[in-house]
């Protein structure tokens, strides 16, 4: 019986690993939504400093998700971080 051939898969598991149309990154990676406690972690911050950039205007975009709860999506955590970088 021949062997299969491994296939390697994403973070979490669900579709094999690639490049653009052959299973890569897709535009709904970058429209999920961050909770504030996941983009502090994701960016190496801790809550009460994430909380504070965001409240001074200086963090990414906000996704008011209802009265409450506010989230970031993953393509605005991207061009902050683009925004960030010095030369």
């Amino acid at each position: 019986m021949p062997r299969k051939k491994a296939e390697h898969h994403d973070e979490a598991g669900l579709r094999p690993a690639g490049i653009g149309h052959n299973g890569g990154p897709s535009l709904l990676d970058d429209l999920k939504v961050l909770t504030l406690r996941e983009w502090a972690a994701l960016n190496t911050l801790s809550f009460e400093t994430a909380k504070g950039l965001i409240a001074k205007g200086l963090g990414p975009r906000i996704v008011q998700l209802s009265a409450r709860r506010v989230g970031v999506r993953v393509i605005d955590n991207r061009i902050w971080q683009e925004s960030r970088l010095r030369a």
